[in-house]
């Protein structure tokens, strides 16, 4: 049975497709556990790195993209960071905006434009200036820094000790504490089932409106308002593993999903249809019970992996039509971009479901005359 799943995903990634013009760092096939570093003395230019630790010491030039269990970024980045994974720490610089997410996000440098980042915790530590707007959101929340434009924030327990030039606008709070160095240099809007906890010595210079809300909306907002966030957070680590680690195999899935796309449709409904009814007829048989064990985990396996490469289709289409190039791009901002996209057509109803279950049998079909044609080759 492993060998199966080997061999399935062997088909799937290991296509011919063009070479990402970046600088790209992975663990070694023969450790994915060991530690993926940029040097102290090293310089890289849109540096795409992933692993279970990674550590960035040296410079980067441009862009940064990172996924790991544990991230600690010490460099300088030029330009804008993305990251996500279990712990963050991010002790450099960030020349522009950073978006980040993970279980523990540590914020010790400064950003030169908007925050965006989301986790279990996150902190900005005092020393950090963030030059736009944070926007946040988490369990605990702790902001010792100073955030120059205005800050939107979601979470149970936030502390604010720090100093924002703007309007603070937080929704569904459970305790909102402000401490004896916070200084708010616009208003405060605020909706919690608890008032908050005012040091004497914070400063709100625009005033305090504060909404209450009963414990139960507070608690069903704030788990469909999780529920939501995670399941955007999932499906972008799940993206930007697919990108960074086989990023010939992406661009190769979102190319192929274009050419003879509605037969690929109707072969995905076919296949999602009529592949449960030989298994159930292995399971009646009594004797091909673990045979139709095998095909049920590689059936459940495909509507995965289709539910995955779904929002990198549609981020790449709608790339594609926004940049106005021929070629269609499979990288992190397609993937963000059609996290987003996705996430959205399912708040509208009928519509939008049938436009998410449509890509979804795009991908679905596309899996399967992937895996078919190497199959029949294999026979050859």
């Amino acid at each position: 049975m492993k060998k199966l799943f080997v061999s399935l995903a062997v088909l799937f990634v290991f296509v011919p497709t063009v070479a990402l013009a970046a600088e790209f760092r992975v663990p070694p096939e023969t450790n994915t556990n060991a530690e993926v570093v940029l040097g102290k003395n090293e310089t890289a230019k849109n540096l795409y790195i992933a692993g279970s630790l990674v550590n960035i010491d040296g410079n980067i030039k441009s862009d940064l993209v990172a996924v790991g269990g544990t991230i600690n970024i010490n460099g300088e980045t030029e330009s804008g960071l993305l990251a996500a994974g279990g712990t963050l720490n991010i002790k450099g610089n960030v020349g522009k905006n950073a978006r980040v997410a993970g279980g523990n996000v540590y914020v010790n440098g400064n950003i030169g434009e908007d925050l965006l980042a989301g986790g279990n915790s996150v902190s900005i530590d005092k020393n950090s200036v963030i030059s736009g707007d944070f926007i946040g959101a988490g369990s605990a929340m702790n902001i010792d820094g100073k955030i120059q434009g205005r800050a939107y924030l979601s979470g149970e327990d936030i502390k604010i000790d720090g100093e924002i030039n703007g309007d603070v606008t937080i929704k569904n709070v459970s305790n909102l504490t402000l401490g004896d160095n916070a200084k708010i240099n616009g208003k405060l809007f605020y909706s919690s089932p608890n008032e908050a906890k005012v040091s004497s010595s914070a400063q709100v210079s625009g005033g305090i409106d504060y909404k209450k809300i009963s414990a139960g909306k507070y608690k069903w907002e704030t788990a469909k308002a999780t529920g939501v966030l995670y399941s955007i957070l999932m499906s972008f680590i799940a993206l930007l593993v697919l990108v960074l680690i086989f990023p010939r195999s992406a661009k190769f899935a979102v190319e192929e999903s274009s050419k003879n796309y509605l037969a690929k449709m109707g072969w995905g409904l076919f296949g999602l249809v009529a592949i449960p009814i030989p298994i159930i007829v292995l399971i009646v048989s009594i004797i091909g019970i673990k045979l139709a064990f095998i095909f049920a985990l590689l059936y459940a396996l495909f509507i995965l992996l289709a539910s995955i490469l779904s929002p990198l289709i549609a981020g790449s289409y709608i790339m594609k039509a926004y940049d106005k190039k021929k070629d269609f791009r499979a990288d992190w901002v397609s993937a963000l971009v059609g996290v987003i996209a996705l996430s959205i057509l399912a708040l509208i109803p009928v519509i939008g479901w049938i436009i998410i279950f449509l890509l979804f049998l795009l991908s679905f079909g596309l899996l399967g005359a992937t895996a078919w044609k190497y199959v029949a080759l294999a026979q050859k």
